[in-house]
């Protein structure tokens, strides 16, 4: 029986980048010109058969563009395991505001073992524009995105026509390599967490058998001063306290 996983992505951007629509178009494969701006957050599920031992249950959150402003985007940031950040090519103050959203991302949440969330670079509308790769290469290198990806939700000839699949599908690759890794991790970790839990235990019994003893000898002692002739057998009373209390 497959194995499933749910993984929340999120998708973000400044206002007006198409992020809606490249959503709509990898998960209903539609596109309209006629978008109104995403108030808030909105989110689609996709079901990808990834392998044949593997279910993937995708949540794509749609961050609307003006969120980072606001104190929301901590909540919607919350059990992220992937990020595409999204510029307009054509408009250059979209990329400009990207390390923005990098930054935001970064300060609000982390993956389990307090790594960033793999943040992949959307080139939107690039049909619009000539290729960025040397430029976006380096970009990417220098400022923590895991890599980049021309796209456009319009167009439908290569290579423009890939609507977000690739990027998805490599930021997915990369959430599920690390899930596994964690869940290896704890398969490793937790006979180990049994076996210091046993060793705690034993010490405690320890401490506890050496504190009985303790109290054994003072109460002896104090009635060897008071009565000596009580001594031996206050010895064995104490004795069978002790055996009953280990």
């Amino acid at each position: 029986m497959p194995q499933e996983h749910l993984f929340k992505v999120l998708v973000i951007g400044d206002l007006g980048v198409g992020k809606t629509s490249i959503i709509k178009r990898y998960v209903h494969q539609i596109f309209s010109q006629h978008y109104r701006a995403t108030i808030g957050v909105d989110f689609a599920l996709k079901v990808l058969h990834w392998d044949s031992d593997t279910v993937i249950r995708l949540q794509l959150w749609d961050i609307a563009g003006q969120e980072r402003y606001g104190n929301m985007t901590r909540v919607y940031y919350r059990e992220a395991v992937g990020a595409l950040v999204v510029f307009d090519v054509t408009r250059a103050s979209t990329f400009d505001a990207v390390l923005k959203w990098k930054d935001d991302l970064d300060s609000k949440v982390t993956l389990s073992h307090g790594k960033p969330v793999p943040a992949v670079l959307l080139a939107n509308k690039s049909d619009q524009v000539c290729s960025q790769q040397p430029r976006l290469d380096t970009f990417c290198r220098e400022n923590g995105f895991v890599g980049w990806f021309e796209t456009s939700a319009k167009a439908t000839l290569p290579p423009y026509n890939n609507d977000g699949r690739l990027a998805t599908s490599f930021c997915l690759r990369r959430a599920l390599t690390l899930k596994r890794q964690r869940d290896v991790w704890l398969n490793i970790s937790w006979p180990m967490k049994r076996v210091q839990s046993w060793i705690q235990t034993q010490m405690c019994r320890f401490c506890l058998g050496s504190t009985a003893v303790l109290k054994k000898e003072f109460a002896v002692d104090h009635v060897a001063n008071s009565d000596p002739s009580k001594r031996m057998e206050k010895e064995e009373d104490l004795q069978g306290s002790v055996r009953v209390s280990l």
